[in-house]
């Protein structure tokens, strides 16, 4: 079976740079769609997602992560051509309809738990990392983020309410990023036609990605319900797909 790294890289080689990535074979400088130089980086801004601030509830308290449907770095920087696409659509993966709020730790809050007494979320144990996520997760039927992704695809720039010890700068699930990527694919294969290229293409392109995010943030808040599992595959942290599966293990028990 292909690994899906395989598929991107492939796709990557493919994608020659001075073609117009909405009409196959026609250099970049004949592309009527064509407006201003596409840009060729990613920067990744959770500040501007514009997500609502969640408000600390229950045992432990916890912020806000801005979090990306659509991640910037692990998906959509890795297929040169969407963002070639989404340069031309003028889409930006910043934008609000792309963001969702989600409980987090943060570098000032401080957690007494377990035999723990005001440690900062890293210096807990796996058990008692357990303990805080869980309760908040049950608390705010919402899945707990953990890293940050404010990044360029060369340098980081600073999230203020984010977790900044190193070893919390993770990404998603490797289900999320895959399905995410698969998904990305697809919406890429519906243009790969010998059509000339015209204003409605990008136009398009930018529909197809908004409708993209909803589609993951429905999933996302189907945690939510009384079976967070509903949200498989786009599980955010391993924590997060834990707590989905011993609630799934609950509910059988009571039948």
């Amino acid at each position: 079976m292909t690994d899906i790294g395989e598929i991107v890289a492939a796709a990557n080689i493919a994608d020659e740079k001075e073609k117009c990535p909405f009409c196959p074979n026609k250099n970049m400088d004949d592309c009527k769609a064509k407006k201003n130089d596409v840009v060729k980086k990613v920067v990744s801004k959770p500040s501007q997602l514009g997500c609502k601030p969640l408000v600390s509830k229950g045992d432990f308290s916890y912020t806000t992560a801005r979090h990306h449907l659509i991640s910037a770095k692990q998906c959509y920087a890795k297929l040169k051509r969407c963002v070639r696409m989404g340069s031309m659509a003028e889409y930006d993966i910043n934008n609000p309809p792309n963001g969702i709020a989600l409980p987090t730790v943060a570098n000032n809050l401080r957690y007494t738990v377990g035999s723990a007494i005001n440690k900062k979320y890293g210096q807990l144990s796996a058990s008692e990392k357990k303990k805080v996520s869980f309760s908040i997760m049950k608390t705010e039927k919402a899945q707990w983020h953990v890293g940050h992704h404010a990044v360029t695809v060369e340098i980081c720039e600073n999230w203020a309410d984010e977790e900044e010890d190193t070893p919390w700068r993770r990404g998603h699930l490797a289900s999320y990023d895959s399905e995410v990527v698969a998904q990305l694919l697809k919406i890429l294969s519906k243009y790969d036609t010998l059509e000339p290229c015209d204003d409605t293409k990008p136009n398009k392109y930018k529909s197809d990605m908004d409708a993209l995010s909803t589609k993951i943030k429905k999933k996302l808040e189907k945690f939510k319900t009384n079976d967070p599992s509903a949200s498989t595959p786009y599980f955010v942290s391993r924590l997060a797909y834990d707590f989905a599966v011993e609630a799934g293990d609950e509910e059988d028990e009571s039948w």
